[in-house]
């Protein structure tokens, strides 16, 4: 159980008027079957805005004379949200769906939680059937957007020696926008954001978001915005998940030597760096139609079970193929059953995409993960550093977000107005993603903005050969609660730049 108790709503005078709310909370009880957690969020929204331009504490000037005025430490509030969570299928189902809708691409990766949490701040602020469709996007009915939101900003952080993970969110307010104070204090409170004030079209503002990303992502992500934001930009959500764990068992790089790729779909064969290990205990996973392995990073605590988070790198490959050469090239033939009965058409394998991640829910990784057994591994895994940039827009369309995106549909009264009277919406969500895999472990970082603008068992005799020589898909999992913080498809690891 999860309390917190709403008490005031504070800014600096020089920033805006000052407003002080009750809290309308009563204590939650049992989960509903119906809902995978129940919150109690209903303050009255405040009508309060942040309307005075010239605030000058808190203030970076930029050589251009123009400001951006970080307004964090003026703003205190807390929020009365009382819940419990028996569930985190919603965020799963999130997560699967939104790299399911981005798989076409060559070595896709994402981090699901980063858009996750960037929509959220969004959803906050929607009203009418735009809310509705980010609760039926986001999952587990009203109000449980922050209810997730907050469980992950307080539970998944590690710093300690060999594992650091962070995650982070920043509002950024254009000069034009009367912002609603309470979902200003609303994503500040729940969410950790930090806020800054500016004209968001100015280079100044261009740097400071680039700045406070780089500082966010140890410098993966060193460069979100390559131009200045549009004149119509009225509301910058960011948020940024930064990874670095060594692995609990490193692999030996004097075993890591050139070896074989095999690409899909017939394109031959490259050339990488593979890691191996030889007669390995390892946590093995499989079922009808993928095997593969966990290998856990370091623990942020000495006692796991204390541990805010328990992380690991889980990768799946096809199961029981074998390379067999045709006449239009290498394919991956699934094996003929022991009786010898088969259907032909099935034994040519449609990929990694149909073969494996097609068929990934949320249930079946609970189900390979919850029948693990430490099986004797001959393992082979590639190293990969790979840069991914994707518009989630059509994504997140095709995943029902609909009105949102749309000028004349949009509602986001619960956020603010245009002080020019036109309605606000979202034309963007983009995220840029970048992940290092090498024998010390995993280097992982995320960023997602979404821009708002205005406008109309026992040791076998023999090692199991789990090889990822091939295409394969991984993740990087929070075992506690099996949410996925980055999925990918590994095409070709010499690719990825």
């Amino acid at each position: 159980m999860k309390r917190r108790i709403f008490t005031a709503l504070i800014l600096s005078s020089a920033v805006c008027t000052t407003g002080v709310y009750g809290c309308n909370s009563q204590q939650a009880g049992q989960t509903p079957a119906s809902q995978s957690a129940q919150s109690d969020i209903n303050p009255e929204k405040s009508t309060n805005k942040i309307t005075d331009k010239n605030h000058e504490n808190n203030t970076t000037k930029a050589t251009d004379n123009t400001s951006v005025k970080n307004l964090t430490d003026d703003l205190g509030i807390e929020v009365c949200i009382d819940y419990e969570i028996d569930s985190y299928a919603p965020v799963q189902d999130f997560s699967y769906r939104l790299f399911k809708e981005n798989i076409d691409s060559e070595n896709p990766v994402l981090s699901p939680i980063s858009a996750y949490l960037a929509l959220s701040m969004a959803a906050e602020g929607a009203s009418g059937d735009t809310e509705k469709e980010f609760i039926d996007a986001l999952g587990g009915g009203e109000d449980n957007m922050l209810v997730y939101s907050d469980n992950i900003m307080n539970n998944m952080h590690a710093e300690s020696e060999g594992i650091k993970l962070s995650i982070n969110n920043s509002a950024w307010l254009d000069n034009s926008l009367d912002v609603n104070t309470q979902w200003l204090g609303t994503v500040k409170s729940l969410m950790d954001a930090d806020i800054f004030q500016s004209q968001l079209s100015d280079t100044a503002t261009m740097n400071a978001i680039n700045d406070w990303t780089s500082t966010n992502t140890n410098g993966l992500i060193d460069k979100l915005l390559t131009e200045p934001l549009s004149d119509a930009a009225r509301l910058a959500l960011i948020n940024t998940v930064y990874f670095k764990a060594d692995w609990q068992e490193p692999f030996d790089a004097n075993d890591t030597r050139t070896e074989e790729f095999t690409l899909e779909e017939g394109k031959g064969k490259v050339e990488v760096e593979m890691m191996n290990k030889y007669y390995e205990p390892c946590q093995y996973i499989a079922n009808d139609f993928a095997e593969g392995v966990i290998l856990p990073y370091k623990s942020p605590s000495p006692d796991i079970s204390t541990a805010p988070c328990n992380l690991a790198f889980v990768a799946l490959k096809q199961r029981n193929y074998a390379l067999a050469d045709t006449d239009g090239g290498v394919y991956n033939l699934y094996s003929i059953p022991a009786d010898g009965t088969y259907n032909s058409a099935d034994m040519i394998s449609n990929g990694i995409r149909e073969d494996v991640y097609n068929k990934l829910t949320a249930e079946v990784i609970a189900d390979l993960l919850a029948n693990v057994s430490t099986e004797t591994v001959n393992l082979k895994l590639p190293k990969f550093e790979i840069t991914f940039d994707k518009i989630l827009n059509n994504s997140l369309e095709n995943m029902g977000i609909k009105n949102a995106f749309d000028a004349g549909l949009a509602d986001f009264g619960g956020i603010g107005t245009d002080k020019d009277g036109q309605n606000i919406f979202i034309s963007l969500v983009r995220q840029k993603a970048k992940i290092i895999v090498d024998e010390q472990g995993t280097e992982a970082a995320a960023a997602t903005e979404a821009i708002m603008e205005c406008g109309a068992a026992e040791e076998p005799q023999q090692p199991i050969e789990l090889y990822f020589d091939s295409p394969f898909v991984y993740m990087i999992v929070d075992m506690n609660t099996e949410i996925p913080l980055f999925i990918g498809i590994m095409d070709n690891p010499s690719g990825g730049m």
